[in-house]
């Protein structure tokens, strides 16, 4: 399907000449993928969009016999409207880098790529006919989606897009939960600012990250000849030669890297990093310990401060009662699923 060509599409702008490849960019939140996004979209082949979330919270299940009817195609296309209106906004994660695509344009070939579709469609085939209409108004011929929980759905993916190759991000585990702490701050200040930090609970950012990684874990296994993976570490400290491990996986042709933009907590340029606090190291170790010896990264050890972990102990009971009223806003499906997907030790 992904040799599919979208200038029989009908939407969009002109895309060049060639069957349209379409990719993914995944991985651990916080770990690079909005600069890889924003560097690919400055390639003269390459369109970075999302995050659409089209395969993981936002994935609307075909019927049996695996393509949408009328009402599930609506249902995709509505699912996807309400995202871009409410957060491509505001959240600067969304700002990929594209030259012509903006909330108010995506909006607008949603609307044209909905009404050029007749049901019945498998979810690949709708994926690409949005895909081939971003290449067309970005004029590029490859496309890319950035959505960093699609780690969490490769084989969705794959199903779907056999030819897909998927360029995953990682960074290590302090790190991780230092930035996700740091995600709250954005959030607002007062009761909603407590209530976030409290939901981002130094277990939940180490159930996390664990599950960005083993997720990692199984798709090296699975799919070793289509995954590039980079490490926050290496954008940090040469972003040329990890852009040219992309390059070389797409196959794409060398392009100058832009260092006009650094690569750190590139979402939320406008706050200072946060140390990582002893409860957030206790718990880091204590779930994900044996995961982070064999990603490769050093054990911290936990700086002694019993009272603030008992802190964060007490304030459990808080962050439990706050996951119903949370979760739906992250995924379709169940809470109890949602939850256990996280805390469960995926094989």
């Amino acid at each position: 399907m992904d040799g599919m060509r979208s200038k029989d599409q009908g939407v969009g702008g002109e895309q060049k000449d060639g069957p349209l490849e379409i990719h993914f960019i995944v991985g651990v939140a916080r770990s690079g993928t909005t600069w890889i996004s924003r560097r690919m979209n400055e390639h003269p082949q390459a369109a970075v969009f999302g995050e659409t979330n089209f395969y993981s919270r936002l994935y609307v299940k075909p019927n049996s016999s695996g393509r949408y009817n009328a009402d599930e195609l609506n249902a995709v296309f509505e699912n996807l409207k309400g995202y871009v209106a409410s957060e491509w906004e505001k959240n600067p994660a969304h700002h990929t880098g594209l030259i012509k695509i903006d909330p108010e344009y995506m909006l607008k070939l949603l609307d044209e790529t909905a009404e050029s579709l007749a049901a019945p469609l498998r979810p690949g085939e709708v994926f690409e006919r949005l895909a081939g209409a971003v290449a067309k108004a970005e004029n590029k011929s490859v496309v890319l989606e950035k959505t960093p929980n699609h780690l969490n759905w490769i084989d969705r993916i794959v199903e779907n897009h056999k030819d897909a190759r998927f360029i995953v991000t990682k960074r290590d585990p302090y790190g991780f939960t230092r930035s996700m702490k740091h995600m709250a701050d954005w959030r607002g200040m007062g009761l909603v600012g407590f209530l976030n930090h409290v939901y981002r609970h130094p277990v939940m950012r180490a159930l996390f990250w664990r599950g960005y990684m083993l997720s990692l874990e199984a798709a090296r296994e699975k799919y070793p000849e289509k995954i590039v993976v980079v490490d926050l570490e290496e954008i940090i400290e040469e972003p040329e030669k990890a852009m040219m491990k992309i390059y070389d996986k797409l196959e794409l042709a060398y392009h100058p890297v832009s260092v006009s933009e650094g690569p750190f907590n590139s979402s939320f340029d406008s706050f200072k990093t946060r140390a990582v606090a002893p409860e957030d190291v206790f718990w880091m170790n204590l779930i994900a310990g044996s995961v982070i010896k064999r990603s490769g990264y050093k054990v911290m050890k936990t700086p002694v401060s019993p009272a603030r972990v008992l802190a964060s102990i007490l304030t459990i009971p808080l962050w439990l009662a706050l996951i119903p009223l949370r979760a739906p806003s992250f995924s379709r499906g169940s809470v109890i699923g949602y939850t256990w997907n996280w805390i469960m030790e995926r094989k």
